[in-house]
């Protein structure tokens, strides 16, 4: 669940909002609870289209089918998931053919599968690390506690690593110096 909330604290610009605020206390279940939440909600196409059309009118999401919509989610969280050390088998999901979604694209969806709706997201890893940093580090899934329930530590991974990996795995941007 670390990845997903780096994911969406990438999505989201103003780390002092209620929504950041809330996703920082979230803790293992609650995160379970509230992505079967997005998922369920994802799943009635009357919601998702409703969303997609506030899209600036330069996004192809609402004019692309939902079939295909779907395939993408479902390949967008594999992916997810193997960059969290879990093992996916290439044939478990079928890779959309039709549409070649863009990074920006593929953020959106990332933010319905999560419940962050953003309508116009940031490039993926422009976030000052530090902030990135100081905010992750107040989240319980980052939060170590002794046996006698007290805090002992904080551990958030290096930002601008986590970022690069992140590139490396999601389609949410080239790593950098790619196009170099």
């Amino acid at each position: 669940m670390q990845n997903v909330l780096f994911l969406c604290l990438n999505l989201l610009e103003d780390h002092s909002s209620d929504l950041v605020q809330e996703l920082l206390q979230r803790d293992l279940d609650d995160w379970h609870r509230h992505i079967q939440q997005a998922q369920d909600w994802f799943h009635d196409k009357i919601n998702v289209q409703k969303y997609l059309c506030q899209l600036p009118m330069t996004s192809r999401l609402p004019t692309i089918g939902w079939k295909c919509l779907e395939s993408q989610m479902v390949f967008l969280l594999c992916e997810l998931l193997r960059l969290s050390g879990g093992k996916v088998v290439r044939q478990q999901y079928e890779v959309s053919q039709v549409v070649d979604f863009t990074s920006l694209e593929n953020l959106i969806l990332y933010g319905l599968a999560f419940g962050c709706h953003i309508l116009d997201p940031k490039p993926f890893g422009t976030l000052d690390p530090r902030e990135l940093r100081k905010t992750l580090a107040r989240s319980k899934l980052f939060v170590r506690v002794s046996k006698e329930n007290v805090i002992s530590s904080t551990v958030v991974p290096d930002v601008p690593d986590w970022i690069m990996s992140s590139k490396m795995f999601l389609p949410v941007g080239f790593p950098d110096k790619y196009l170099v």
